[in-house]
């Protein structure tokens, strides 16, 4: 990584730490190049692909089945945010959805 010049317009490439997002949850000082001129923003793949890996396993919701109900297992934070609460759960193409009621 680490362009001198913008491949779009030819600008001048900037470091700056921004605040993105991945897979909806903000990560904060995120290295990214932008042109001075046009604006366009790159990511390091390599970087994003790490922060991305560590937001899946950090979140990730294991389901198990206990007769003839399923069981969600979650992350601490998750877990406390739904605890005692009625959700609306539904699909929206291959993603399930968990909204409260």
């Amino acid at each position: 990584m680490l362009r001198t010049k913008c491949d779009e317009c030819g600008g001048k490439i900037v470091l700056k730490n921004k605040t993105i997002k991945i897979k909806g949850i903000d990560v904060n000082n995120f290295p990214v190049e932008i042109c001075d001129i046009c604006h366009e923003e790159v990511y390091d793949g390599k970087i994003f692909s790490k922060e991305e890996n560590k937001i899946v396993k950090k979140n990730k919701i294991k389901i198990k089945k206990i007769g003839e109900k399923l069981i969600l297992i979650m992350p601490g934070k998750l877990s406390k945010m739904l605890k005692g609460r009625e959700v609306f759960a539904h699909k929206e193409g291959n993603k399930l959805i968990i909204e409260d009621y």
